[in-house]
């Protein structure tokens, strides 16, 4: 439990910092697969450009779809399922994925490319 909680805490520290400073590198040089983990109906009403859209409650059967080897940034509404999206990752064995939170902070950042 105690190390669960340490993995959190570290994923928070580590890759928010990496995100704001990487993420239009990344998009520029088309590195980094963005993927909305909301419902397919939100995703449709509004989504970020180039993202693909696998649910959270998705994620276990659809990680055929999710790179190893590069970058793999995660947004939903509010930043509460990208958050789980990437412990649920990260436990799998994924080193390389970052939480963009809320769908309004990545449009934030994609806007300053």
């Amino acid at each position: 439990m105690l190390r669960r909680i340490l993995l959190m805490v570290m994923a928070v520290l580590v890759s928010t910092p990496v995100l704001a400073s990487s993420i239009s590198e990344w998009l520029d040089d088309e590195k980094a697969l963005i993927i909305d983990v909301r419902t397919p109906q939100e995703y449709q009403a509004g989504f970020i450009t180039g993202a693909i859209n696998i649910p959270v409650n998705s994620l276990s059967i659809s990680l055929d779809q999710i790179p190893s080897d590069r970058p793999v940034v995660l947004y939903c509404r509010s930043g509460r399922r990208s958050s789980s999206a990437l412990h649920f990752l990260q436990n799998k064995g994924y080193n390389n994925v970052y939480d963009g939170g809320g769908i309004d902070k990545m449009r934030a950042v994609v806007s300053k490319e």
